[in-house]
């Protein structure tokens, strides 16, 4: 998988160099070059996964294997997701009215920004790590998205 700017003048990054791009030269915003295609009978197939489940089939669609191999992904995704105060991560309830509403709320900062963040902060210890290395973090907030990227 490679990544580009929104705007189209940075192109071919690895997921590393997505992850710890920052802003872009060119002001865009980082996404995949191509989007994977996933057919109607795998979608069928992910309907009964838990969250960490689905995010172990879909995020290796975004990161290559000799980036991150499987067994080492799927050990950091499960260190991100064991934070979370719900075992089902994301559970979805009924609410009286027969309403489903999925719950967002059961990580460290009680946001859905957590689901993310947990991630992103075990991906970036998994690069530094391997290369003995150290980054400051510096991000604008307005509230609770600094303490997710903290965690």
């Amino acid at each position: 998988m490679r990544y580009k700017s929104t705007r189209g003048e940075v192109t071919n990054f690895t997921f590393k160099q997505a992850l710890f791009s920052g802003f872009l030269a060119d002001g865009g915003i980082i996404m995949p070059e191509t989007l994977p295609k996933i057919s109607t009978e795998q979608l069928k197939r992910w309907k009964k996964l838990t969250y960490p489940e689905l995010a172990k089939e879909i995020v290796p669609l975004f990161v290559d294997e000799a980036e991150i191999p499987g067994e080492h992904l799927n050990e950091l995704l499960d260190t991100a997701f064991s934070k979370f105060t719900h075992p089902e991560i994301t559970p979805i309830v009924t609410l009286k009215s027969g309403l489903k509403i999925m719950e967002l709320f059961h990580g460290k900062t009680w946001s859905f920004k957590d689901l993310a963040l947990s991630c992103i902060g075990q991906f970036l210890q998994y690069f530094l790590s391997r290369e003995s290395k150290h980054v400051t973090i510096l991000c604008a907030t307005t509230g609770d998205t600094g303490s997710a990227a903290i965690e």
